[in-house]
């Protein structure tokens, strides 16, 4: 699992205002996607919410872009009106999309943009009753010590890419690494939740909160489905460390780091997070994750501690060192070093692919374009949060919507 950031910042939610419509439930409108049409009684069975597509059903590749799946996972609003705050915690949980909240460089940044694709969380999140709900749900997870399945007889030790794609591209594996991963999802999005709601409890509130935080971070060290990790996402979001520069600190998985300097090819300065240990990713929780983005591929199981920017862009500059460090955002330094030529078009194999937003990086796999479900793109190598290393087209990471830029290292 990725690394969060434990300094606690001030999470912005930028909630759009609501537009209610009085449909009733049973209502038929039709609701259309550029390939994909859902009618409102679809996502209802047995009085229960069910998302119409999900990541294990071959229709879900037509989504190519991240719009389209974004869109396709929107509940309708004369449903959403009508949902209970438990059915909307239920709705959020089972989200097809929940792997935004782990692939980019902090959950705090896949959190921010979880709420604004998730409508239901968006919702969830404006009613009066938020804390009561989330607290009540949190309180009954049940974290069993075992997976749904035993995972170790799937895996080759030497190359356990080979099973995580293996449950890629079987639907009912993935429905068990699901299953599992969604007792993660649960844990760490109501922490999230109460941590960012953490200024709206009395003291009482919060002094409760952190014993049953407490607890479960004992059950989650105890249970294969978090593989050992000593994890609680709303005891480092809700208390405030204050990092200093060269003093070793822990992450919330035990890790020791420090900041470090580094310089760019020409000699300019930026830090990065230096851990001193390092090892591999759970590599059932990411196969579930990236099955999420149609056609991406698990090229190889990969450190927990660097990620996409430190692969794209420090690999070459630092070869034997680059898997320890944590590059949250690329800085000036890099991107304005001269010995990097920035290109609109890919040109060059292994050249930087940098996205507009800030938010991913990768290197080009050849020059190649291909062409799949009517769009054009190249192929690009990146490491996934705390992840594993994937081969991917422009639909991840929002790649169509925000653009890229090609950098060039031609000195």
């Amino acid at each position: 699992m990725n690394k969060k950031v434990v300094t606690l910042f001030c999470v912005i939610l930028l909630i759009t205002g609501r537009v209610y419509i009085s449909y009733a439930l049973g209502n038929d409108e039709i609701i259309k996607n550029e390939k994909i049409i859902t009618t409102n009684t679809d996502w209802i069975i047995d009085g229960e919410i069910v998302y119409p597509l999900t990541p294990s059903d071959e229709e879900w590749k037509k989504l190519f872009t991240e719009t389209e799946r974004v869109e396709a996972c929107q509940i309708p609003d004369e449903i959403i009106d009508k949902l209970s705050s438990e059915e909307l915690m239920n709705a959020v949980v089972e989200y097809p999309l929940m792997g935004t909240l782990y692939i980019y460089s902090d959950m705090q940044t896949g959190f921010n943009i979880l709420i604004k694709n998730c409508n239901a969380l968006r919702e969830l999140l404006l009613r009066h009753d938020c804390i009561e709900t989330v607290v009540k749900y949190y309180k009954t997870i049940n974290i069993p010590e075992n997976t749904i399945v035993d995972w170790s007889e799937l895996v080759n030790e030497k190359y356990p890419e080979v099973a995580a794609n293996e449950i890629i591209d079987n639907p009912e594996l993935l429905k068990y690494a699901h299953e599992d991963a969604k007792i993660i999802y649960a844990c760490d999005l109501s922490e999230m939740i109460l941590a960012v709601k953490n200024q709206e409890m009395d003291s009482e509130e919060v002094d409760e909160l952190i014993g049953i935080a407490l607890e479960k971070k004992i059950q989650k060290n105890k249970s294969e489905i978090f593989n050992g990790i000593k994890d609680s996402t709303y005891l480092d979001m809700a208390c405030t460390t204050i990092k200093t520069s060269n003093i070793i600190q822990y992450d919330e998985d035990g890790n020791p780091y420090k900041e470090t300097e580094l310089r760019s090819p020409s000699g300019y300065t930026f830090t990065v997070d230096e851990y001193l240990t390092s090892s591999n990713c759970n590599y059932q929780f990411w196969a579930e994750l990236v099955a999420q983005t149609p056609y991406a591929i698990i090229v190889s199981i990969a450190a927990v501690t660097f990620n996409c920017h430190s692969y794209a862009w420090l690999s070459d500059i630092y070869p034997n060192k680059y898997i320890y460090y944590t590059l949250n955002s690329v800085p000036s330094a890099l991107y304005n070093d001269p010995v990097f030529k920035k290109e609109t078009s890919p040109n060059h194999n292994g050249e930087i692919v940098y996205w507009k937003s800030g938010l991913h990086s990768g290197k080009l796999k050849g020059t190649q374009i291909y062409q799949i479900e009517g769009h054009m793109s190249p192929k690009i190598l990146s490491k996934w949060g705390g992840g594993p290393m994937v081969l991917h087209y422009l639909n991840a990471y929002d790649g169509f919507g925000c653009g890229v830029e090609y950098y060039y290292k031609y000195k």
